[in-house]
């Protein structure tokens, strides 16, 4: 979970609480029946925009680049959701796989956007 650890920064209780979610069995797990509608709502959402605690994007023009890369692992979910045998295995490596789309623009992150990347992924996995 070095990813997430990358995302987060080192002392922050996320990266805990983001890799208990992230246990290293294959269980099977049961797909919410409103799973399809949750993804959707998701996908179709304006992200990176204030509220709450977090004041919005830094830098404007990244918001489009963010928002596809962070719309692209909710799709890897849907598919998931959605196949025959769900695992938290194979969430896990759609969670390793998104992390690292971040990978080619981390410097440009902020605080603030990489706890928000982080809050996206924890909102997902809550679906």
């Amino acid at each position: 979970m070095r990813q997430i650890q990358i995302l987060l920064g080192h002392n922050s209780s996320k990266t805990t609480e983001t890799q208990s979610a992230c246990g290293q069995n294959a269980n099977e797990m049961k797909t919410p029946e409103n799973a399809n509608e949750k993804f959707a709502e998701f996908i179709a959402k304006k992200k990176f925009v204030a509220e709450n605690y977090y004041p919005g994007i830094a830098d404007e023009k990244m918001r489009p680049i963010f928002t596809e890369k962070i719309n692209n692992v909710a799709s890897d979910f849907k598919s998931i959701a959605e196949s025959e045998n769900p695992t938290d295995k194979k969430y896990q490596e759609k969670i390793k796989i998104g992390l690292s789309k971040f990978a080619d623009i981390y410097m440009e992150l902020d605080t603030e956007d990489r706890e928000r990347i982080c809050t996206y992924f924890e909102e997902l996995m809550d679906n």
